[in-house]
């Protein structure tokens, strides 16, 4: 119950703080996305994604003010899990560069990966994004 609360807080802020609930649509497809492929045998963790402190070094232009730019992956079944299983979670985000560009475009700047058991990291968004590619020389 007390994720619920959280949950709805947390888009009630994405709601006021943006003026639109992309944020929250986002959160939402992406969650039910996971809970379909864990259901359906597709991946062996299940994943819960939220918004998230960032961390305030990792900003860029768009993001946004640092209580709400996290972009959280916590693996709920992480029992057992090897560094090898948290690296396949891990690069399957971020090789995905225009997703990772959405999520800067929504003013995510930190993806923070981590396990009920385990401490996890943070990466800056703007590292992985690729962005300099796009730039004209």
């Amino acid at each position: 119950m007390t994720n619920q609360i959280t949950n709805f807080l947390n888009n009630l802020m994405d709601l006021v703080i943006s003026g639109s609930n992309e944020r929250s649509i986002l959160i939402r497809e992406v969650n039910t996305f996971y809970k379909e492929a864990f259901y359906n045998g597709i991946i062996d963790r299940m994943c819960k994604i939220s918004t998230s402190v960032g961390n305030p070094n990792f900003k860029h232009s768009m993001s946004y003010y640092h209580l709400r730019s996290g972009f959280q992956i916590k693996i709920i079944n992480d029992s057992n899990m090897s560094s090898r299983d948290f690296e396949i979670v891990t690069n399957y985000i971020i090789t995905n560069k225009p997703f990772i560009r959405k999520l800067m475009s929504y003013g995510y700047d930190t993806l923070t990966i981590k396990g009920k058991s385990f401490r996890g990291i943070q990466i800056p968004l703007k590292e992985v994004s690729d962005l300099n590619s796009f730039l004209l020389s």
